[in-house]
């Protein structure tokens, strides 16, 4: 029974269903683990061995007719009678049993089993254990334990010490001290003189207990049947159960694997792993194909494999699992227990046989290949229900496996599957379901079939053709595997009808009812204990048709064709002609329609064109009147500042004639004359001077002289600026006649973060200055690398200016239409303009915060005569202009909105 390599997953494609493989979750929900401790009671019941209840034999002694045979067949005296209870008892040393009757090879050579006509306690084996000694123990589910050393038996009961007989779980620890998990009895300790039991009173936490490991720090764990997980150091117990983060507290199986991690299969809960401080539960929901866990198995890849109760093996690869099942050719999907030899080969039990999944070489296609191998009772098995915890491979490369009918040996060493890869052959050919003999058949069944010769030794004709109504074959085949000929399973397919494979099957015959005539390949494959697929045979044969698919028929056929369709032809000439003047006569009258209609819908056309250009006009014409009244806003701010200046600058002259009057004033009270007013400043100061001479004093720095020094000063300092704000209105119209007459229609470098914030204040300026306008707060992120690009600067001026009208109109109607006192309090229009360079493109962001596009017209605004203005506001051609020159530039424009947060138009130009 060797492997056979096959694509897919387990074994051959065409015969199996591939193994389902499902994505582990990666994302595992953690639980703390809040164990109770519960200390043991100082005194422990102790339990000594009674060895007077054990029989010693001595070799050689009474009755010389009973005897032992050893495993390599000697005969030894024992002397006396073996008694089957409480005692030390020989083991009789059984022999290989066949698997088949002798007509045929046995399929597995190396069987042996133990029973209890061989010195077992029970049939019944639910736990194996091989110690350091080289011992097996064997746990039952009515007898206590049996250990073997290879030469006798001695059972441990009840009456021996032993809590209970039932025995599900066995193990050694470090110190070579033997541990019982019974079901119902808890744990007995054996340190081979005394049993120790832990039970409920002693701090366990369930008395059925279903498996115990030891870990790396020493510390005993018990997997038991209701209550959780119980953690023994020693010294006292700690408690896992659900309330402490276990997904279910039925546990079945423990496993630590070389990572220190602990994995808890549970029966309903999937699997648990511990790292010592949080649970991560695996269930169907993560990947595992079935929630109950009975064994767990690390191979020597550091694979996980989980034994489930009704959903076959699940391979958990610490990414995804991968599930072998019924379908994928597992003997059950009820698995007992796992085993893996040092060949890798992985030994799987369940309650119905036992199935061998061995590593074949990766594919072409890449991925693990497996080959599955099923035994059952054909192949020497005596029982087939196997018991949770009964597997072991112990130190000389021997599997034993307990069930419901004893114990199985198998010697792995031994232990070499057929490889003999059965021939399919051809034996019989049924025509119409009629048995024939080719080498005597009938004159009259020979007038109507054809064939060269039969073949040599069987009974099917060689070129065979056969007529239209002897279409129903049948064909009878065989091959051979003398090592297990139970497990021949044949595919066959009819090349010509389907090229597909037959599902395999054990059934040796192949009926293919009503075949149509053409030239068939019969194949034939074969597999069988090897899995691998012989090569096909192959037998080709002929139906003829009948006489009215025949060659001359269809040249009658023909003939019959081209004679009707020349008389079609002439029928359908004759009418023809007939239409044709019909058609001609409604051909003129239809002419002269379509003349008139021709005319009307050339006017038509006029008044379109005419019309259409009213509204390119009308649509320069708003541009420009915003483009004006912009212009008109900027030179009112010079303008401000020289009539403010101005004024100032009257005031400030009124204020020195005021100081020139108080200095008159002041002279001609000192001198006894009359006051004269700043209007009289006309007369020199030295005619109103006394005539005697007075010292002149000397000036101080408040003196009136230095006043009006420094007003003279600012008046000269407003001047300047009269100067320089009426210089910069005098620019602005420059900008206004330079944009009226438009440009030279040429590309020319252009400095394009300037071309935007001069247009994009114009814009604002001209909403500003036209009808409701509204404050809006304009956020400039212009990237200075960007220098000088070429482009028509009076075209894209106009496309800057359309785009942020729109947005203004549209910020305008969100203040206006969701207005109330609230709402238009918490709500400030915003737009954004941002240019960046990436990768040899120049990207412009204008971005507003509105009401934002509807999904419905994202599609319709660049289209002409488009619009969402009411009434005569808007023509719809601003966005389809701007669209076109910014596609006369080479560049892109792209609009993002989202209803009731804002748009934002972006141009892509290529630098």
């Amino acid at each position: 029974m060797y492997p056979y390599p096959q694509g897919g997953k387990l074994i051959h494609p065409d015969s199996v269903a591939s193994p389902r493989v499902v994505k582990a979750v990666t994302e595992l929900v953690k639980v703390n683990a809040h164990p109770n401790r519960h200390k043991i009671p100082e005194n422990l019941p102790t339990f000594p061995v009674d060895h007077s209840q054990l029989k010693t034999v001595k070799l050689g002694e009474g009755n010389k007719d009973f005897v032992l045979i050893n495993s390599s067949g000697d005969t030894i005296p024992t002397g006396i009678p073996i008694p089957a209870r409480g005692k030390t008892v020989k083991a009789i040393q059984p022999l290989p049993t066949k698997a088949l009757p002798p007509a045929f090879k046995d399929a597995l050579t190396n069987l042996q089993y133990f029973d209890v006509d061989q010195g077992m306690g029970s049939s019944y084996l639910s736990s194996i254990l091989e110690d350091k000694s080289g011992n097996i123990s064997f746990g039952t589910l009515d007898r206590g334990v049996s250990k073997y050393d290879g030469e006798s038996f001695v059972h441990f009961t009840e009456a021996a010490g032993l809590s209970d007989n039932r025995v599900t779980s066995i193990l050694e620890d470090k110190s070579g001290n033997l541990w019982f998990g019974t079901q119902g009895g808890g744990v007995s300790k054996y340190d081979g003189e005394s049993f120790v039991h832990f039970t409920e009173a002693a701090g366990l936490s369930n008395n059925d207990v279903r498996s115990i490991l030891e870990d790396k720090s020493g510390n005993l764990w018990f997997g038991t049947q209701g209550g959780g997980v119980s953690k023994y150091d020693g010294e006292s117990f700690v408690h896992f159960t659900e309330a402490a983060g276990l997904s279910n507290n039925y546990v079945r199986s423990i496993l630590e694997d070389k990572s220190g991690n602990l994995w808890f299969g549970t029966w309903g809960g999937g699997v648990s792993r511990y790292d010592g401080e949080s649970f991560v539960h695996f269930t169907e929901k993560e990947g595992l194909n079935n929630n109950s866990v009975w064994s767990i198995l690390e191979d020597k890849s550091g694979n996980l494999w989980f034994g489930t109760q009704g959903g076959g093996v699940s391979k958990y690869n610490g990414e995804s699992f991968v599930h072998f099942t019924e379908a994928a050719g597992l003997s059950n999907n009820r698995v007992r227990s796992i085993l893996e030899d040092n060949n890798r080969n992985l030994y799987i039990t369940t309650v119905k046989g036992l199935t061998q999944i061995s590593p074949l070489p990766a594919s072409p296609e890449g991925g693990e290949v497996f080959a599955i191998q099923v035994f059952g009772t054909q192949d020497g098995l005596k029982g087939l229900d196997f018991y949770h915890n009964s597997a072991l491979i112990d130190s000389k490369n021997r599997a034993w496996w307990g069930s419901g009918k004893g114990l199985t040996m198998l010697d792995l060493n031994k232990f070499n599957p057929s490889a003999q890869i059965p021939q399919p052959l051809l034996k019989q050919l049924d025509i119409n379901e009629q048995f024939l003999d080719y080498r005597n058949i009938s004159d009259s069944l020979g007038n109507e079939i054809a064939f060269k010769s039969v073949q040599k030794f069987e009974n099917y004709p060689l070129n065979l053709e056969l007529p239209y109504h002897k279409n129903h074959l049948t064909f009878h085949f065989a091959a051979i595997d003398w090592a297990a000929p139970h497990k021949i399973r044949y595919s066959h397919r009819m090349l010509g009808l389907n090229d597909n494979w037959s599902n395999p099957t054990r059934e040796a015959k192949a009926d293919y009812r009503n075949l149509p005539y053409g030239t068939y390949t019969f194949q034939i494959r074969a597999i069988g204990a090897s899995e691998v697929w012989s090569e096909p045979f192959e037998y080709t044969f002929t139906i003829n048709p009948p006489w009215w698919y025949s060659w001359w028929a269809y040249t009658l056929y023909g003939l019959i064709f081209l004679a009707a369709l020349r008389s079609f032809s002439l029928w359908r000439e004759q009418k023809l002609r007939k239409e044709k003047e019909q058609l001609q006569q409604k051909v003129e009258e239809r002419t002269g329609e379509l003349k008139k209609k021709s005319e009307e819908l050339e006017h038509s056309l006029e008044d379109l064109k005419s019309t259409q250009s009213q509204l390119v006009q009308q649509e320069k014409l708003a541009s420009l009147g915003q483009l004006t009244a912009g212009i008109a806003h900027e030179i009112k701010n010079p303008l401000n500042f020289v009539n403010n200046f101005s004024e100032v600058s009257l005031e400030m002259i009124e204020e020195v004639r005021d100081e020139i009057a108080k200095i008159l004033r002041d002279g001609a009270e000192g001198a006894g004359g009359a006051v004269r007013t700043s209007r009289d400043l006309s007369v020199p100061e030295a005619e109103s001077a006394p005539e005697a001479e007075s010292p002149p004093e000397p000036e101080s720095q408040n003196s009136p002289q230095n006043a009006i020094s420094e007003i003279l000063d600012d008046i000269e300092a407003n001047l300047k600026k009269i100067y320089e704000h009426g210089s910069r209105a005098n620019g602005i119209v420059q900008s206004m006649l330079m944009h009226s007459r438009g440009g030279s229609g040429k590309m020319e470098p252009t400095d394009l973060n300037a071309l935007i914030k001069e247009y994009v204040n114009l814009a604002f300026h001209g909403m500003r200055a036209g009808k409701n306008p509204i404050n809006v707060d304009i956020q400039f992120e212009l990237d200075d690398s960007i220098g000088k690009i070429p482009m028509i600067a009076e075209d894209f001026s106009r496309v800057i200016l359309n785009i942020c009208n729109n947005a203004f109109d549209a910020m305008r109607d969100k203040l206006t239409e969701d207005g109330r006192p609230e709402t238009a309090a918490s709500y400030l229009p915003e737009l954004t303009v941002r240019t960046k360079s990436e990768n040899g493109t120049i990207t412009l962001e204008i971005e507003d915060n509105g009401p934002g596009i509807p999904d419905e017209m994202k599609d319709k605004i660049l289209q002409p005569f488009f619009t969402t203005k009411k009434g005569t506001q808007g023509t719809g051609l601003g966005l389809s202009i701007t669209n076109d020159i910014i596609k006369a530039h080479g560049a892109i424009l792209e609009i993002e909105s989202i209803q009731g947060e804002g748009s934002i138009f972006r141009i892509n130009i290529q630098n």
